[in-house]
């Protein structure tokens, strides 16, 4: 599901986790959710999953604001 190893993913899952609100579109969270479904996977812990793919990978979103 994730690119990242199988070993850092188990790992990932037992790092202390802060709680944060955050604002997500409709779409995103329905898409996060049928992906949680599919897999068996709590839907929160997917979107993590790929934050902290992005985060090891240090992708720059590419943004221009007009």
């Amino acid at each position: 599901m994730c690119s990242l190893l199988y070993q850092s993913c188990f790992e990932i899952h037992f790092i202390k986790k802060q709680q944060v609100p955050i604002q997500l579109d409709s779409a995103t969270v329905a898409y996060f959710k049928d992906m949680a479904e599919k897999k068996g996977i709590p839907y929160q812990n997917i979107i993590n999953l790929y934050l902290t793919d992005c985060m090891l990978k240090k992708k720059e979103l590419n943004v221009s604001i007009e």
